[in-house]
């Protein structure tokens, strides 16, 4: 079974959504076909990862709130990246444990 990498989660926000240079109004990607590809294409490769799994269904959650006007982008981006936390120190956690483990 394939597992996500720690190494790839902090990058999953830039495919949620950004703020641009001088700008103060967050950017919406939800409908960026590069980023709907990007996320297909991880959810393809780790089917079976809750860890990959938890953020996709979030993003998509969260993207139906904001184009319904139920949230703003900025309270969805702060959803997403505290979500996105969680996840990155349980990844951590896990992965510690296993190399402890692996030197034992």
């Amino acid at each position: 079974m394939k597992t996500f990498s720690l190494f790839v989660l902090p990058f999953l926000s830039i495919f949620l959504f950004a703020t641009p240079a001088g700008s103060e109004e967050p950017e919406n990607f939800c409908h960026e076909p590069e980023a709907l590809a990007e996320w297909e294409a991880m959810n393809q490769k780790y089917p079976r990862d809750l860890n990959v799994q938890t953020l996709h269904a979030l993003r998509i959650g969260l993207c139906e709130k904001i184009d319904r006007g139920d949230i703003g982008v900025a309270d969805g981006i702060a959803i997403f990246e505290s979500m996105r936390q969680a996840v990155l120190s349980r990844v951590f956690e896990r992965q510690m444990r296993e190399q402890g483990e692996d030197s034992l």
